[in-house]
C-alpha cells in the first residue's frame, strides 16, 4: 500500500480495560463474564450519549473513537460513577482504569491503528484503578471547558512511549505522585547533595553574567497566568511533500516548550486544529490562545525559504515576522536557529520587553538561552 492511500486523522481515543481481570477469570470466570457483559453494556450505552464509537474489543479491552476530547473525558467521568454505584450495590466488584489520547491514527475499514491509538493504551495502563489519564493534547482541550481538576504527572514513559500526562481528580483523596524507584536511599542523598552544589553554581553565574550583561528590573508578565502560545502548522507550498514543514513545526513545538515562561498547546492540538479548520476567534475561545505562530515552507530546488509570523489575538495584529533560506542538508542547524528566533520574540513581545535582545546576543545556542531563562524566572519569585 502506498502511503498516498493511507487514509489519516486526528481522532480521540478512548481505551478501557478491567483491572486485575485474569486473576478475576482465574477466581470466578462465571462471575467476571456475567460483570463485564453487565458494563460493557452501561459502557455502550454511555458512547451512544456521548457520540462515541466502539473500533475494538478484546476480553476486558474496549477501545473507541470519539470526535470530541470534551465527550470522551465526559463519558468516562460518568462510566467511573457508575461503576462506582454498581460495585457499591454488588458484592461481586469490578474496576475499570481509562485512557484518553489526541492523536493521529490510520483508519481500515471501521478499525483504527497508529500512534494516537498506541498512547492512548499506555494511558490507560498508567490510570489508577478506578481513574482516567489523559494526554496533553486532550488536557488542553478539556482544561477550560470543564469542571473537573486535573493532576499534573509531567513526562512519563510506558514501554517505548513517552507522553506529558495528566490524571482526572475524581476523588481528591487519590490524588498521586508518580515516583522513580531507580535510587536507592543512599543515590537519593547524593544526588541531592550534588543538586544543591550544581543550583548554587548556577545561581552564581547567572548572578555575575546578569550583572554583565546589564539586566534591569521591569515587570515579568509571565505570573501564574502563562501567556498560550499556539504553533501552527507550517504550510507547504508547491510541494505536495509536507515532511520539511512538519518537521519544522514539530520542533518548533518541542524548543519553546523547553521554557517555562510560556505554555505551549501540544502538536496534536496544532493538528487537530489545522484538520478542523478552526478560525482565531475559536481558538480563542476554545483554547485561551494568546498568541499564534505560523508561517510557510518554500522549495526551490535544494533551496527552501521559511517564512514567519507571530500573531497577537488580543491586538489583532502581526507583531513580527521574518525569512529564513535554508537547504535540506541544514535542517538540524536550522530547526535549532528558529527556536533561538522565536524565543526570542516571543520574550521581546509578550514576556519581558526589548531588554530580551540584549541577553539574545549574549548566548550562542538556544540551550544556554533557554536554560537562562528558565533560572530568571524561577529567581525572581524568591526577590
Amino acid at each position: 500500500m502506498s502511503s498516498k492511500e493511507i487514509d489519516r486523522k486526528i481522532a480521540v481515543i478512548f481505551a478501557t480495560d478491567v483491572v486485575g481481570y485474569s486473576k478475576l477469570m482465574e477466581n470466578d470466570e462465571d462471575h467476571t463474564i456475567k460483570a463485564i457483559r453487565a458494563c460493557k453494556e452501561i459502557l455502550e450505552t454511555l458512547f451512544k450519549e456521548h457520540g462515541g464509537r466502539t473500533f475494538n474489543t478484546a476480553g476486558d479491552s474496549i477501545l473507541a473513537e470519539f470526535s470530541s476530547a470534551v465527550s470522551a473525558v465526559v463519558c468516562a467521568s460518568e462510566f467511573q460513577q457508575l461503576i462506582k454505584e454498581r460495585n457499591d450495590a454488588n458484592d461481586f466488584k469490578m474496576n475499570f482504569r481509562i485512557g484518553i489520547n489526541m492523536g493521529d491514527v490510520v483508519k481500515e475499514g471501521q478499525d483504527l491503528y497508529g500512534d494516537g491509538v498506541n498512547v492512548a493504551a499506555r494511558l490507560e495502563a498508567l490510570a489508577q484503578p478506578n481513574g482516567i489519564t489523559l494526554s496533553k493534547s486532550v488536557y488542553d482541550m478539556v482544561n477550560k471547558k470543564t469542571q473537573f481538576l486535573f493532576n499534573d504527572l509531567g513526562e512519563q514513559k510506558v514501554k517505548d512511549n513517552q507522553f506529558h500526562a495528566f490524571d482526572v481528580v475524581l476523588d481528591p483523596s487519590h490524588k498521586r505522585i508518580i515516583k522513580s524507584n531507580s535510587f536507592n536511599r543512599i543515590r537519593i542523598y547524593a544526588a541531592i547533595g550534588v543538586a544543591l552544589i550544581f543550583f548554587i553554581g548556577v545561581i552564581t553565574y547567572f548572578e555575575l553574567y546578569s550583572k554583565k550583561i546589564g539586566i534591569v528590573e521591569e515587570i515579568d508578565l509571565a505570573t501564574d497566568s502563562l501567556p498560550v502560545i499556539l504553533v501552527k502548522p507550517f504550510k507547504n507550498l508547491g510541494a505536495e511533500d509536507t515532511s520539511v514543514s512538519n518537521a519544522l513545526t514539530e520542533s518548533l513545538i518541542t524548543s519553546l516548550s523547553q521554557y517555562r515562561g510560556i505554555s505551549v498547546l501540544s502538536s496534536s492540538t496544532s493538528f487537530y486544529v489545522l484538520e478542523k479548520k478552526l478560525d482565531d476567534n475559536q481558538l480563542k475561545e476554545n483554547f485561551n490562545v494568546n498568541y499564534a505562530i505560523q508561517g510557510s515552507v518554500q522549495s526551490f530546488g535544494n533551496t527552501n525559504r521559511l517564512t514567519l509570523e507571530l500573531n497577537d489575538y488580543s491586538k489583532n495584529k502581526v507583531i513580527w515576522s521574518d525569512k529564513l533560506d535554508f537547504k535540506l542538508d541544514d535542517i538540524f542547524k536550522v530547526q535549532d536557529e528558529i527556536g533561538t528566533k522565536i524565543l526570542g520574540e516571543l520574550q521581546v513581545n509578550v514576556v519581558v520587553g526589548q531588554q530580551a535582545k540584549r541577553w539574545m546576543e549574549e548566548f550562542d545556542k538556544y540551550e544556554k538561552y533557554t536554560l537562562f531563562l528558565n533560572w530568571r524566572r524561577e529567581w525572581r519569585k524568591f526577590t
